[in-house]
């Protein structure tokens, strides 16, 4: 039986701007690792708030209907059967927001043990996907 789901939320979401610039990571964890990796996020949760991101969101894939010419986002990162996929979006105002944001972060004397926490919770020995993005204006 799957450990008991903790709440999981985003980072604290300002209701203000809405983040014209993210930075997506994506995790493949143990499923007996869901209680700690959440608890771990949320104590990330308040530094990620104390220094000024503008919101982020944690998410879990679960089972999707895969679209013609799609491939499954657990099948693309190679997912076992025991492990989940978490998807996390962090949004800034712009670039400029997200290397203020980030550095002030990185001196946070909590933020280092806890993403070297997060890390040690993921699957073992896998790369964490993670990359930068800018809102395209349609």
């Amino acid at each position: 039986m799957p450990a008991k789901r903790a709440p999981i939320g985003g980072k604290g979401d300002d209701g203000g701007a809405p983040g014209g610039y993210v930075q997506v990571f994506l995790y493949r964890v143990p499923k007996a690792n869901h209680d700690s990796f959440a608890a771990t996020e949320e104590k990330l949760f308040a530094i990620f708030r104390r220094h000024g991101i503008v919101g982020s969101d944690l998410y879990v894939c679960g089972e999707a209907r895969i679209f013609k010419g799609f491939r499954d986002l657990r099948a693309a990162l190679e997912a076992a059967p025991e492990e989940e996929v978490w998807v996390e979006i962090d949004r800034y105002r712009d670039q400029a927001d997200s290397i203020r944001v980030i550095e002030g972060i990185g001196k946070d004397p909590e933020a280092g043990s806890l993403f070297g926490r997060v890390l040690q919770l993921a699957a073992p020995g896998v790369l964490c996907p993670q990359g930068n993005a800018e809102r395209v204006q349609l």
